[in-house]
């Protein structure tokens, strides 16, 4: 049943990335989920894009393996853009300003 989860196995292979202090790693993936969250137009993704492929490049994880590891979460991030759809009215977010950054909801 588990044998094609692969979400988050260890993958043993020698890289940079799988050299890398584990601390620094788990820093760098908060920040990522961070800045994903702060991103406000489709443009600002492509940074995060190119990031996340400089990742599987330098870990040097063959790719196919990485879209394996993602297809069990494909179904909920798919599912999540149809609900945003058809349930986002468009209309303007409110603009809320906290010691000078301005967070739309």
């Amino acid at each position: 049943m588990l044998k094609d989860v692969s979400f988050g196995q260890y993958y043993p292979v020698k890289s940079f990335v799988h050299k890398m202090d584990p601390r620094v790693k788990l820093l760098i993936v908060i920040a990522y989920i961070v800045f994903v969250f702060l991103v406000k137009s489709f443009i600002g993704f492509l940074p995060l894009v190119a990031f996340f492929a400089a990742a599987v490049i330098f870990s040097r994880v063959p790719f196919g393996s990485v879209l394996r590891s993602v297809k069990g979460v494909l179904f909920l991030v798919i599912f999540a853009a149809v609900l945003n759809v058809f349930l986002y009215g468009g209309e303007d977010a409110e603009i809320i300003t906290v010691k000078g950054v301005e967070l739309k909801w």
